[in-house]
Order: structure tokens, then C-alpha cells, then sequence
């Protein structure tokens, strides 16, 4: 099996676990080359399938479904096909050195899109919390998170779709609420206590045409 074939049945069993709350390697990494990191996002409204290059049995992703982080080697393609309800896109993504990379599954006009959220991580404070707001939802311009019942400062704000802004926060009990435009869109979410040193992500998806905020502690896989 070559190596974009190999990448691609790796990718496939990632998404199969993923969905199924489990971990998994999406490619072998040795410590000698340089990783980047990626996961995968389902923010349809029905399932996602993963089609690997060559006959390898294609893998489902459930809507809603936000998989782990994997290693896989910085600037090699990942080549695949996306498919759901009948809509089949081909993929080919290129990674930096140490980046990591959301790939969302957005609905859209000729019935999904893709979104590929890219960061190139910071060294953060290990007494604080680090937290990441990802705008996944095509129709929310402005898109921001704020504390819920609060009128101070908002925590991100002036975001639009396909964009990523991450900063630290206090180690506390957080509930947030998602706004486009400044007004309110979404129901208020509680992120629970929040952990010193450890990453998370709030995504603001459509799910059913409304906003909805979705809360993943950043995983990897083992």
C-alpha cells in the first residue's frame, strides 16, 4: 500500500472511532519527521461518509461529531472523497510543520462546503485555561461568544465564518452564549470548570438553519 493510500485508511478508521467516541493514530508518525495535527468536524444535519482512496470500505461520521486531533506528516497531502446525502467532494490538504487544522463540513448551496480552520498554536500560560472560538456557520457574520447573563466585554467578537481566534482564560466555571452581529443567536451553553493547562474549543455551528454552540476539550490521539 503506498502512502497516500495508507494516510487514507488511517483517516478513515480516525473518523469510524471518532464517531464511536474512541481514539486512533490517523497516520504512523515517528519522531524524526515533522507532525501536524488535524481533526474533523461533522456540523450536517446527516451523516458524513469518508471515502479513502482505492477499495478500502468507506467510514461514517455522525452529525454533530467533533473527532480528536491526529498526527500526520507535515506537508504530505491528504487526498480523499467526502460524500453525504448524494454531494461527493474530492479533498487534498497540505499541512505545515506543528500547524493544526479543523476541517468542518458546513451545509451550503450545492449541499455542504468545506471549511478548513487553520492555527498555528502559541505557548500559553499553564495556570490558565486555553480556549478557542471556531465560526463554522456560513450565515453568521460578526460571529462572537460572551458570558451568558453578562453585558461586559465580549470573550471573541467580529468573527466570521472559517475563522479561529484562541486566547487564555481563568481556570472557572464558564457558561457563554454564541452572537452574530452582535445580537444573541444561541442558547447559553456551560462549558463547566475549565482546567489550567489543558486546550478547548466552542464552535459556533448551524444545525437545523439556527446557531448552535458545540464544547470539545481538545483531544489527541494516542
Amino acid at each position: 500500500m503506498n502512502r497516500i493510500r495508507e494516510l487514507l485508511l488511517g483517516l478513515a478508521t480516525l473518523i469510524s472511532f471518532a464517531a464511536a467516541h474512541g481514539d486512533t493514530a490517523l497516520y504512523p508518525t515517528g519522531p524524526s519527521r515533522d507532525s501536524a495535527f488535524i481533526r474533523f468536524v461533522n456540523a450536517l444535519d446527516s451523516p458524513l461518509d469518508v471515502l479513502p482512496e482505492g477499495e478500502q470500505t468507506p467510514s461514517t461520521l455522525a452529525p454533530s461529531v467533533v473527532s480528536v486531533f491526529s498526527a500526520v506528516p507535515a506537508d504530505k497531502p491528504v487526498t480523499g472523497v467526502l460524500s453525504s446525502a448524494g454531494v461527493s467532494v474530492p479533498v487534498k490538504l497540505n499541512l505545515a510543520p506543528g500547524e493544526f487544522v479543523t476541517f468542518v463540513v458546513v451545509p451550503g448551496d450545492k449541499g455542504f462546503e468545506l471549511l478548513t480552520v487553520r492555527e498555528q498554536p502559541k505557548d500559553f500560560n499553564g495556570l490558565q485555561a486555553s480556549l478557542a472560538l471556531i465560526n463554522a456557520d456560513p450565515d453568521c457574520t460578526g460571529g462572537g461568544l460572551r458570558r451568558a447573563g453578562r453585558k461586559e466585554q465580549p470573550i471573541f467578537h467580529d468573527l466570521n465564518p472559517g475563522l479561529l481566534e484562541r486566547r487564555d482564560v481563568n481556570p472557572v466555571k464558564l457558561s457563554v452564549q454564541g452572537f452574530c452581529d452582535g445580537t444573541l443567536v444561541t442558547a447559553p451553553l456551560s462549558l463547566g470548570p475549565l482546567e489550567s493547562g489543558e486546550r478547548y474549543t466552542v464552535l459556533i455551528l448551524s444545525q437545523n438553519g439556527k446557531p448552535v454552540l458545540v464544547f470539545v476539550k481538545d483531544a489527541f490521539a494516542q
